[in-house]
């Protein structure tokens, strides 16, 4: 029997690695661990101890990262994400492939541009506890300057697995799906990545002598969130009016993928138009699992609220 290499994926309830979990399985090639929490704590040294060691991964995708309860933090944020990467860096072997997920937010909101690259990092401080505790493992990434050991940085990630109560793409879908209004708090440029894209850039940086220790996982093509609407309505055939709470374009969040583009030249993105139409066909099928009472109460409207 052949020996497929072993990959350790946390965060598998989550929808990043659900969606990963769900992938790795149907492609066969790896061996998948993917601990829920009830099983493995990864704030806990020794059972994540007990566990890399018993598994000895080839690969570890580090994809879990503290829970918001309706998008609020627990007040142990911080010290939880730090905990789990360290205790998951001091366990895993030397020769271990590590990935972990950071986001845009280790840049500080306050000092957000169109474009950021990897070397914009360090400008400024987060000030909220979620977005400090990625810059300092962040920080201690670009510090150890080891190759087995890989940030990667996301600035928004879709797909039919997320919580459409509070994600914009899944959101406006679920919503023109029950036929409720499409409102916009504020229209403003992001960098939205398929899920199917990052899956497909990881796997193949498995297998690659990454020149870097950090890399922006983004698409080159931004797109404004009105012009999001405007391909879901589009797509649906409905004819719903967009509206735009507060006109004028709100802050950007979108970073340059010059550097992993050169580590895989060639790499395809797939297209807004598509990747919301497969994002729209998943959650058609499943209409009739949608909370249309979160939806009229706008939970994520309320959310955005805060942010602005």
């Amino acid at each position: 029997m052949e020996n497929k290499p072993k990959i350790l994926l946390t965060g598998s309830e989550g929808f990043i690695g659900k969606s990963f979990n769900n992938f790795l399985q149907r492609s066969e090639k790896f061996e998948v661990f993917s601990p829920i929490k009830a099983d493995l704590d990864l704030r806990k040294h020794k059972q994540v101890k007990d566990y890399v060691e018993s598994v000895n991964p080839d690969y570890l995708i580090h994809a879990a990262t503290s829970e918001a309860i309706n998008k609020e933090y627990e007040d142990t944020v911080c010290e939880d994400n730090l905990r789990m990467f360290f205790n998951l860096h001091r366990a895993v072997s030397t020769n271990t492939k590590f990935f972990n997920f950071t986001s845009g937010s280790d840049f500080s909101r306050s000092a957000w541009k169109q474009k950021m690259h990897e070397q914009y990092f360090d400008i400024d401080v987060p000030k909220d506890a979620h977005s400090y505790s990625k810059y300092v493992i962040t920080k201690f990434i670009r510090a150890a300057k080891n190759p087995n050991l890989v940030n990667l940085r996301l600035f928004g990630v879709f797909g039919n697995l997320e919580d459409y109560r509070f994600k914009f793409i899944s959101n406006t879908i679920a919503k023109v799906l029950l036929g409720l209004p499409i409102v916009v708090h504020k229209n403003a440029k992001f960098d939205y990545l398929y899920i199917g894209d990052l899956y497909s850039a990881v796997i193949r940086m498995l297998s690659i002598d990454l020149k870097y220790v950090e890399y922006n996982v983004s698409p080159t093509e931004s797109i404004e969130l009105v012009d999001i609407a405007k391909l879901i309505r589009e797509y649906s055939g409905k004819n719903m009016k967009i509206k735009v709470l507060h006109q004028g374009l709100g802050v950007t969040y979108t970073g340059s993928n010059n550097r992993l583009l050169e580590e895989m030249p060639g790499f395809h993105f797939t297209a807004y138009e598509e990747s919301i139409r497969e994002t729209y066909d998943q959650f058609e099928k499943n209409r009739d699992f949608l909370e249309k009472d979160s939806l009229e109460n706008d939970l994520f409207l309320q959310y955005v609220k805060t942010k602005n």
